[in-house]
C-alpha cells in the first residue's frame, strides 16, 4: 500500500551498549513509532538491511553465543516484518483505516495492548506496579534479563521519595507530569540536600517509568522525551591508582578475607575490566595465541563484546596462579567497604579536593584517596596505566572493550602534571 513503509531503526545508533529496535511506519503523512522490545548493540547492526549483521566474515570474529543471539534476533524481526506486510495487504481494501487501528494491531501482535482512551492514572500507583513486576520477574531489562536487587532497591528508594514529594504538591497523575513538575522536583531534591547526581538518578528512573507507561499504552505523555526534562549530572572526581600505589597494595602483609579482596582488586587493575568480568575469570578463559602469548579470552557480560587481554604484567600471572587461575568468589558490597580499609592500611592517603553540588550549592572538601576506592577503580586504574605506558587508544580499546575513543578517555584519569611529564618523555625519546 502506497505510503505505508515499515522500517526497523535503532533508538540510539551511536550507543556502545544495547539499544532498543523500533518499528517505524509512515501512514498518510503521519509517522508511527513502536518499540519491538528487542535490543542490539549498534556495532552488530546492518543499517542498510535493517537487520543484525549477516556477513559470514564479520560473524566469524564473534563468540558463538553472540552469533546465535543475532540469528534469533533476525528471525524475530523477520516475523514482525512479515506480519506488517500481511497487514498492508489486508488494509488495501479498507481506505478508512486509521493510524490507531494500525498501532493496535501491531501492538497486539507484539503481545501488548493499547488503551483506547487514556484515563487518569496515579503515577505512584503505576510506579509501584513497575517495581512489583521487577521483583517477580515479569518486567525485564532491555536485554531481556531480570533486574538486579540493587536496581530494584534504588527504584524502591525513588518510590519513597515520590511519596513524600506527593505530600508537598498533591496527587501526581501521569498525564499531568510536565516541566513545572520537573522544576518543583529539582527544588525539592535540593531542599533535602541531594547531590546533583543523586537527583539526576531520580529523574532518570522517573523518565524510564514514564517511557514504559507510554510504550504500554497507559499514557500518552511524552514529556520524558523533552530535552528540558533531563537527568541533571555533574562530573564526578574518579581516581586511579598509580603503579607505586599498586606496589604498596602488593607489599601489604594481609591474610584471610582482606588478602583475598586485595588480590581480586589487583587482578581487576591488571586486566582493566568491569567487576562483573574480572570477578569471574576461570581456567577456561586462559588461552594462547598463535604466537604463543598467553591471553585471557572473555565475552563481557554488559556488552557481549569479546576481548583478549594479554598478560602485560608479571604480577597478573602470579596472582592468578595463586588461585589456580580461578578468581575467588566474593560479594561486591562488602568488597567495596573492605577496599577502603585496605587502601588506608597500604598508606594510599594522598589528600584530594572533592568538589560536589549538594542541595544546589557547590561545596569542596578534602578526602583521603583511599576513601574513593571502589571495585570500579580497578577498570580506571588499568586503562590509565596502559595509557601512561604508551599504548595507543586503539590498543587499549581492544583490551577494555570500549567502542569509541571518547568513552575510553572518560576512563583515563591522567592529571595535568602526569600528561606534561608523558609529553616531555616522548620528546626526549624521539
Amino acid at each position: 500500500m502506497a505510503g505505508l513503509e515499515p522500517k526497523f531503526i535503532l533508538k540510539e545508533p551511536n550507543r556502545g551498549t544495547h539499544t532498543l529496535i523500533y518499528l517505524f511506519l509512515n501512514w498518510k503523512g503521519k509517522r508511527l513509532k513502536i518499540s519491538t522490545s528487542e535490543t542490539i548493540i549498534p556495532e552488530y547492526w546492518d543499517k542498510d538491511n535493517q537487520r543484525p549483521i549477516s556477513n559470514k566474515k564479520q560473524l566469524r570474529t564473534l563468540a558463538p553465543i553472540l552469533q546465535k543471539e543475532l540469528s534469533i534476533l533476525s528471525i524475530k524481526l523477520d516475523e514482525i516484518d512479515l506480519f506488517v506486510n500481511d497487514l498492508i495487504l489486508d488494509l488495501k481494501r479498507d481506505k478508512t483505516v486509521s493510524l490507531d487501528t494500525i498501532q493496535k494491531q501491531v501492538l497486539e501482535f507484539l503481545g501488548r495492548k493499547m488503551i483506547e482512551e487514556v484515563k487518569p492514572v496515579n503515577f505512584i500507583e503505576y510506579f509501584t506496579s513497575v517495581v512489583t513486576r521487577m521483583e517477580n520477574g515479569t518486567y525485564l531489562t532491555d536485554k531481556g534479563t531480570k533486574y538486579s536487587p540493587n536496581t530494584i532497591k534504588s527504584y524502591k528508594s525513588n518510590l519513597l521519595l515520590l511519596t513524600d514529594f506527593e505530600k508537598e504538591i498533591g496527587c501526581i497523575n501521569i498525564e499531568e507530569i510536565d516541566i513545572d513538575f520537573y522544576n518543583s522536583l529539582l527544588q525539592y531534591c535540593n531542599q533535602i540536600g541531594f547531590r546533583t547526581n543523586t537527583t539526576g538518578s531520580v529523574i532518570k528512573r522517573i523518565k524510564a517509568v514514564l517511557h514504559t507507561a507510554f510504550e504500554e499504552g497507559i499514557s500518552k505523555n511524552t514529556i520524558f522525551q523533552s530535552n528540558n526534562f533531563k537527568a541533571v549530572k555533574e562530573k564526578v572526581y574518579n581516581i586511579y591508582l598509580t603503579s607505586e600505589e599498586l606496589k604498596k597494595l602488593i607489599d601489604l602483609p594481609l591474610s584471610g578475607t582482606y588478602e583475598k579482596y586485595r588480590d581480586v582488586f589487583l587482578i581487576g587493575c591488571y586486566v582493566a575490566q568491569r567487576y562483573s568480568d574480572y570477578s569471574r575469570i576461570s581456567p577456561e578463559h586462559i588461552q594462547t595465541t598463535g604466537n604463543g602469548n598467553k591471553v585471557i579470552d572473555l565475552v563481557q557480560i554488559k556488552t557481549k563484546q569479546r576481548v583478549l587481554i594479554p598478560f602485560l604484567f608479571p604480577e597478573l600471572d602470579t596472582l592468578l596462579q595463586k588461585y589456580d587461575y580461578k578468581v575467588p568468589k566474593i560479594v561486591e558490597q562488602p568488597f567495596n567497604r573492605a577496599l577502603k580499609k585496605i587502601g588506608e592500611l597500604a598508606g594510599i592517603d594522598k589528600e584530594v579536593v572533592l568538589t560536589e553540588n549538594i542541595g544546589g550549592e557547590t561545596k569542596e572538601r578534602l578526602v583521603k584517596k583511599y576513601e574513593l576506592i571502589t571495585s570500579h577503580t580497578a577498570r580506571r586504574t588499568g586503562a590509565t596505566n596502559l595509557f601512561l605506558l604508551g599504548y595507543s587508544a586503539i590498543q587499549i580499546m581492544k583490551v577494555t572493550g570500549h567502542t569509541t575513543a571518547e568513552s575510553l578517555m572518560d576512563y583515563i584519569k591522567v592529571s595535568l602534571e602526569e600528561n606534561a611529564d608523558k609529553m616531555a618523555t616522548q620528546i626526549e625519546t624521539e
